[in-house]
């Protein structure tokens, strides 16, 4: 399957809430609540007890879905509703960004002087697809990894939930929490070694080092991952444009003849319609 980096593809939240008015109702319920409760929507334990909350995990038990879905869905819930109550950008990374974040040998020396500065208090990263392989769990197979959520709750601790197996056909997507992390530390995220005998991001796949696939087998290596984007956007704002939704005029998006006809076809995948942030990497 081809890295595919021509433009941002729908989001995790677009799929989840395929309705713009749904996703705005269910912030508002959020906000209303926790404002009528005095209790803080940002934090996750609080954000979970929030009856518009437990409506929406309630719904999903009904509807079959197992007790670990459940728990997934009031993640992913969290995340979307925290994006949305920062106004949180959407970060589309193109191929090249990529690998310099995850290939710079330069990381060790800048962790000795900064800080981190997050771009928001939550937001979506997205990357390249296929690019990033999440390993399977026990007998599952490996999957593609959209990007991660992330989410600052209290003063400064991190929140990230990575979001994989997400394409064109399939109902839902997997979603994977990451251990809370103190931002204090993040510094030590740009340089740690992560992987005990071998390269962080090296991929597992077969044949993988081929197409210079990358692999995700601990979590350190999306703090990893996180933290250097973040510094680039601290240290280097200039560097990510911004844009506007992907629509039909941009050549990446326009039809094109069908080869067995004349027939127009979209390109795939499905184009989010959101603004966005996009790093792009040198050519």
């Amino acid at each position: 399957m081809p890295i595919h980096d021509a433009y941002p593809r729908r989001t995790p939240l677009e799929v989840a809430f395929p309705e713009p008015e749904d996703l705005d109702r269910f912030v508002r319920g959020v906000e209303e609540e926790a404002g009528a409760r005095e209790v803080d929507a940002g934090a996750p334990g609080s954000f979970v007890a929030l009856g518009v909350v437990a409506t929406r995990l309630r719904e999903a038990t009904r509807a079959g879905a197992s007790g670990a879905e459940v728990v997934e869905l009031g993640q992913l819930l969290f995340h979307v509703a925290q994006t949305l109550r920062a106004d949180g950008p959407l970060v589309f990374v193109d191929t090249a960004a990529a690998r310099r974040l995850v290939e710079d040998r330069g990381w060790r020396r800048r962790a000795e002087r900064w800080s981190v500065k997050v771009p928001a208090r939550a937001g979506y990263v997205q990357l390249p697809r296929h690019l990033f392989w999440l390993e399977g769990r026990g007998a599952e197979a490996a999957e593609p990894i959209d990007g991660f959520f992330w989410t600052v709750a209290g003063p400064d601790v991190l929140h990230v939930l990575v979001v994989s197996g997400l394409w064109e056909g399939r109902e839902g997507f997997r979603v994977a929490a990451l251990p809370e992390a103190p931002l204090a530390e993040a510094a030590a995220w740009l340089s740690a070694r992560v992987r005990e005998g071998e390269e962080d991001f090296a991929t597992t796949l077969p044949g993988g080092d081929l197409e210079g696939l990358y692999s995700i087998v601990r979590a350190g290596e999306v703090l990893k991952l996180a933290a250097r984007l973040f510094h680039t956007f601290d240290a280097h704002p200039g560097w990510f444009t911004a844009c506007a939704a992907p629509v039909a005029e941009d050549a990446a998006l326009r039809p094109r003849d069908h080869a067995d006809g004349p027939h127009p076809v979209r390109p795939s995948p499905a184009p989010t319609r959101l603004a966005y942030l996009r790093l792009k990497g040198e050519e």
